[in-house]
């Protein structure tokens, strides 16, 4: 149910087509709006079925963000700058007006029903989700060089 959520969550974010828009300019139609969508969309549910993980299992958070943080910075290291600064910016749907209130209900249900204190560290698992499912995306379609972030910038 957590995977739908986010996914179905992510899709609501107005945001997120006008990145998408953005998206698709600055890579010249190589990177397609609506695979910007999917890969930020399947980000954000992977990221928080890894957070109901966490308070299910009794996850240490911080072990689970260092890898997770560890391989979105490896990537980084071997993407183009376009595609990066776009995968790190699609972190911020998950703090959109969809996104966050239906995360933190879902948190606090999940918390309730396994007994734990706390449902915290959801929203954090499922900010790094778009940003390594984004720059994966970019690496399997391939090279989307053709203009700079800046460039970008002027045609929004």
């Amino acid at each position: 149910f957590g995977f739908l959520a986010g996914v179905g969550s992510t899709l609501a974010e107005p945001a997120l087509s006008a990145l998408g828009d953005t998206v698709e300019a600055l890579t010249k139609g190589k990177f397609k709006k609506m695979s910007l969508i999917g890969a930020v969309a399947l980000g954000v549910g992977l990221g928080i079925t890894m957070g109901l993980c966490k308070i299910r299992y009794h996850l240490n958070l911080f072990w689970l963000l260092l890898t997770c943080y560890s391989f979105a910075f490896a990537l980084t290291v071997v993407s183009d700058e376009a595609m990066t600064c776009v995968a790190w910016d699609s972190a911020g749907v998950t703090t959109g007006p969809v996104t966050v209130p239906i995360v933190l209900a879902l948190g606090g249900a999940v918390a309730r029903s396994n007994h734990v204190a706390e449902g915290f560290g959801i929203l954090s698992c499922a900010s790094v989700g778009p940003i390594v499912c984004v720059l994966l995306a970019a690496k399997l379609r391939g090279p989307t060089t053709g203009a700079t972030p800046a460039a970008a910038a002027s045609n929004t």
